[in-house]
């Protein structure tokens, strides 16, 4: 990032979080949108699943998706899953998703939603539900948030909030075109882009 700042060109940062110079999806209102998408279609315990990243510092989305799906939760009247508590002390392996999955659901559920991170914790929760005779779409529903319509590459019955990466796209050659015309020293205000499509 210190490097990226002192660079004499016009540069944005693209889904990074930070004051200027970036631009990023609203995290927070996408796991409020996430949870309000299973409350209304019924579900009234649904969890957050998400498989953390290796290093000392994830990205921004995992904790804001989450915070923003147990506030929703929260507003109506809903005590989310105990999300902090889980703990999987699973070595890495080719089943690791699949085998955090099942801890997932055996400490915090049951559930009858899921929202998922991504497309790899959408696939590991589909298993493991299969795997304890749990039938999605039937007695789980799941979203998942990617950006492209999940079921269609994936053939798991599940919606998808849709990541608004071409939105995030526009509106960085917009403020690079805006440097251009002020001037390269100028560090205009991030901007934050909404989600507004569930398919």
């Amino acid at each position: 990032i210190e490097v990226f700042d002192q660079q004499p060109v016009p540069m944005v940062l693209l889904n990074i979080k930070r004051r200027t110079r970036c631009v990023y999806p609203d995290e927070f209102a996408g796991g409020w949108h996430a949870a309000h998408h299973l409350l209304s279609k019924g579900c009234r315990r649904p969890g957050f699943f998400m498989i953390p990243t290796a290093g000392p510092s994830p990205h921004f989305s995992q904790q804001e998706r989450m915070a923003g799906f147990e506030a929703c939760l929260q507003q109506a009247g809903i005590e989310p899953p105990d999300h902090a508590s889980f703990k999987f002390d699973g070595k890495k392996s080719p089943q690791f998703g699949l085998e955090w999955a099942g801890a997932f659901i055996d400490q915090l559920g049951p559930f009858d939603g899921v929202a998922c991170y991504g497309t790899p914790e959408a696939s590991a929760m589909h298993a493991a539900l299969s795997g304890r005779g749990i039938r999605v779409s039937r007695d789980v529903r799941l979203i998942v948030f990617n950006h492209q319509v999940a079921h269609a590459h994936t053939g798991i019955a599940m919606d998808t909030l849709n990541i608004p990466i071409k939105e995030v796209g526009v509106q960085a050659v917009q403020m690079i075109q805006g440097m251009i015309a002020e001037g390269s020293s100028r560090r205009p205000s991030a901007r934050v882009v909404a989600y507004r499509k569930i398919y």
